[in-house]
């Protein structure tokens, strides 16, 4: 119960860390073609939910990483019904995967216990949206270690209908930050991790709504597990969502029919910006 709770929060964690300001709130410029981003949520009373007693010291990767292991093979269909429409008024069931490889990863030793779930708040609380960083690289051990505990995240019928292009190329984050509307932090950043989705994969199985739904929610996670497996190495990250769509394809080189859906510049932090507002429970949240 502790790791379904654990993955249902990370789940949803773009809506929990604050994703109206990571990236969304730079003006397209005026006369472009390009939609501009939403404009800020209307004023409303916001209160900070209080903090819950939790023991002292942060988050390590490892413990992370091990709080998700079974993500890896408890996944099989992430709860979204495994058929897809045949054309009649009848479902069939779902063809099984392809020769795509699958195989769940080797569980690596568990050097420390269970990740608590006041650690994992710490976690997130220490999470923040960094858009100054400094000079220094962000190795590519560092990368990996991201990426595997990305790997780990569950998917709709345990397709994994994104990829993540690593972005190093001066020129190529250039040209993600033009078409994010020029936010400089695209650009500043030593890397950028982009997800992007894969409909054709969903749609195989799931049709339609794979296609359009599932792929998207897909590459979302995966985004999501980067920006909490980033800050347990000490690195800062920001959710860009406002972007020109066909550009950024372009500079990704995305074959036919993939849809960037995140940019997520990563680097070391050189700011330490304050946590901000957040709803109370009692509005966030209804019961039925």
């Amino acid at each position: 119960m502790r790791v379904l709770g654990v993955l249902c929060l990370a789940a949803v964690l773009p809506a929990a860390c604050g994703r109206g300001d990571d990236g969304r709130a730079a003006a397209a410029p005026s006369g472009s073609d390009a939609a501009t981003p939403p404009p800020p949520a209307a004023n409303r009373e916001t209160t900070v939910p209080a903090e819950a007693p939790g023991e002292k010291g942060s988050v390590t990767h490892d413990a992370f990483r091990a709080a998700f292991l079974p993500a890896a093979s408890e996944r099989d269909d992430a709860g979204r019904p495994a058929t897809v429409s045949s054309g009649s008024d009848g479902a069939t069931q779902a063809p099984p995967t392809g020769n795509r490889d699958t195989t769940a990863p080797a569980e690596v030793p568990r050097e420390e216990g269970p990740m608590t779930y006041d650690a994992f708040r710490r976690l997130v609380e220490d999470r923040r949206s960094i858009r100054r960083f400094t000079e220094d690289d962000v190795g590519e051990a560092e990368v990996a270690r991201i990426l595997e505990a990305v790997r780990l995240c569950p998917t709709a019928g345990n397709e994994q209908a994104y990829e993540v292009v690593v972005v190093r190329d001066p020129k190529r984050r250039a040209a993600l930050a033009a078409a994010a509307f020029g936010q400089p932090w695209v650009e500043q950043a030593p890397v950028v991790l982009a997800f992007v989705a894969l409909p054709a994969v969903s749609g195989a199985r799931y049709g339609e709504r794979g296609s359009r739904l599932y792929a998207v929610q897909d590459a979302t996670i995966a985004a999501t597990y980067a920006m909490l497996a980033a800050t347990t190495l000490g690195l800062g990250s920001v959710w860009v969502g406002a972007f020109d769509t066909r550009a950024v394809a372009r500079a990704l080189e995305c074959a036919a029919g993939e849809v960037p859906v995140a940019l997520l510049p990563i680097g070391r932090p050189a700011e330490s910006p304050a946590a901000r507002p957040r709803r109370s429970l009692e509005e966030m949240s209804r019961r039925l």
